[in-house]
């Protein structure tokens, strides 16, 4: 099964994704990018598209940012991760 991310799991790889990279010139994914999180639909009782939450890195600010936006919401450096589903 695979699904977008949830911004839980954002953040999890986020900081996964940093570490790992941490020597880098960038370490930190989504600098000049932005993350759909197809997983965190607002309202998903809505009959109507609901608003996406999506995130990315500010390196001036040293923090990851979070916004929401209509789906029809699109840019040439808007993007979605897959996430895969183990059951265990």
């Amino acid at each position: 099964n695979e699904t977008g991310l949830t911004i839980e799991e954002y953040l999890i790889f986020q900081r996964d994704y940093t570490q790992r990279h941490i020597k880098e010139e960038e370490p930190h994914p989504d600098t000049e990018d932005i993350t759909w999180l197809l997983d965190s639909e607002l309202n998903q009782q809505s009959t109507d598209p609901g608003r996406i939450l999506y995130a990315c890195w500010y390196p001036d600010d040293s923090q990851v940012s979070v916004y929401s936006s209509p789906p029809s919401d699109r840019g040439s450096n808007y993007g979605a991760r897959s996430s895969a589903i183990f059951q265990i």
